[in-house]
């Protein structure tokens, strides 16, 4: 099904990377991405066992495999979780307008929605401190005090410090994923 200019929206990840902030408030946002993940993660779910397989041994086997297998399911969606929290918009009013005109006085390129996400904000900080333009790049070093060179310097640590730390976050649920990963890949059956 095509939404948002993809064609097959429902196993096309692109619709939930390429853009910083996404709007999960839309009823059609949120079903899309959820057929994304559900595709990516367990395209073709086993059918449910019935009462009479339980108390089977191959019954109980598929029940234990299937545990597994849904830990396993359960720590990469954790992971997804957590991207797709960065990427949902939060930050609207006076802040977004705020982290707009931070854009304009940047080279950033991308569009900024009525409501923009965590993610966002942060690419806009770095991008403004990486890339400015106009008046800011032309005044930007000439003529600071040493007590605004602090604040700039205290300002590029704290953005740093953010990022570092939601990549803490992913690489501690990119552990856990890893982890099953390579007891799945060790795996006898």
């Amino acid at each position: 099904a095509g939404y948002g200019g993809k064609a097959d929206a429902t196993t096309d990840w692109s619709l939930l990377l390429e853009n910083p902030s996404i709007d999960l408030t839309d009823p059609k946002m949120a079903e899309v991405a959820e057929i994304i993940v559900r595709n990516g993660l367990d395209s073709t779910p086993d059918r449910d066992i019935n009462p009479a397989e339980k108390l089977t041994p191959e019954g109980l086997d598929r029940i234990a495999k299937r545990s597994e297998t849904d830990t396993r399911l359960g720590a990469s969606n954790e992971s997804i979780k957590m991207a797709l929290n960065m990427a949902s918009q939060v930050m609207e009013g006076k802040a977004r307008d705020e982290m707009a005109k931070l854009a304009e006085q940047s080279a950033y390129n991308r569009p900024i929605p009525s409501k923009i996400s965590e993610l966002q904000q942060l690419d806009i900080m770095t991008v403004w401190h990486y890339a400015p333009t106009g008046d800011r790049q032309e005044t930007f070093s000439a003529g600071m005090s040493e007590q605004a060179w602090l604040q700039e310097i205290h300002h590029v640590m704290s953005v740093n410090t953010r990022i570092q730390y939601l990549q803490l976050e992913l690489m501690a649920r990119d552990a856990v994923v890893n982890a099953y990963t390579l007891s799945t890949m060790n795996d006898d059956d």
